[in-house]
C-alpha cells in the first residue's frame, strides 16, 4: 500500500513536473508564406545565452522579448544564439527583413511543440510511450 504524501511534498512535486514539462516544450514558430521555420525553447535559455541577452538589454528601454513582429524577430536571434551562431541582433533582424519582407504578426504560425518527440522526428525514431 502506497503512503500518503504530505501535501507540501505532493505541491512540491506538481512544481518539479509542471517546470520539467515547460522546459520540455519548445515553440515552432513559422512565418506563413516564407522558408523560415525556427524553433524556441522559452523556458530553457541557455546560461550563455542569457548572459548574452543581459548584455543587450542594458542598451535597450524596453523588454527585448516583447508582443508582436519585433518579439518573434527576438525570439528568433535567441534560438540562434541557442543553436550556437554568433550574431547579432541587428544582423537577424536585417535578415528578417530580407526573408520575411511583408510578414504580419497575423501570419505568424506559433505552436507549442514536445522538444524530446521533435528531436526523434528529426532522427527518424520513434518517441518511447510513457
Amino acid at each position: 500500500m502506497a503512503k500518503a504524501k504530505r501535501p507540501k511534498q505532493e505541491a512540491a512535486e506538481n512544481e518539479v513536473a509542471a517546470r520539467l514539462s515547460r522546459a520540455a516544450t519548445v515553440l515552432e514558430i513559422h512565418p506563413i508564406g516564407t522558408d523560415l521555420t525556427f524553433r524556441f525553447a522559452a523556458f530553457n535559455v541557455p546560461i550563455g545565452v542569457q548572459r548574452t541577452l543581459h548584455a543587450e538589454l542594458r542598451a535597450e528601454p524596453v523588454d527585448l522579448l516583447g508582443r508582436g513582429l519585433p518579439g518573434v524577430v527576438a525570439a528568433w536571434w535567441v534560438s540562434r544564439l541557442a543553436g550556437g551562431e554568433d550574431v547579432t541582433l541587428a544582423e537577424v533582424e536585417s535578415e528578417w527583413d530580407e526573408r520575411c519582407a511583408g510578414t504580419s504578426i497575423s501570419s505568424v504560425q506559433v505552436e507549442a511543440i514536445d522538444a524530446a518527440e521533435a528531436v526523434d522526428a528529426e532522427k527518424g525514431e520513434a518517441a518511447p510511450e510513457s
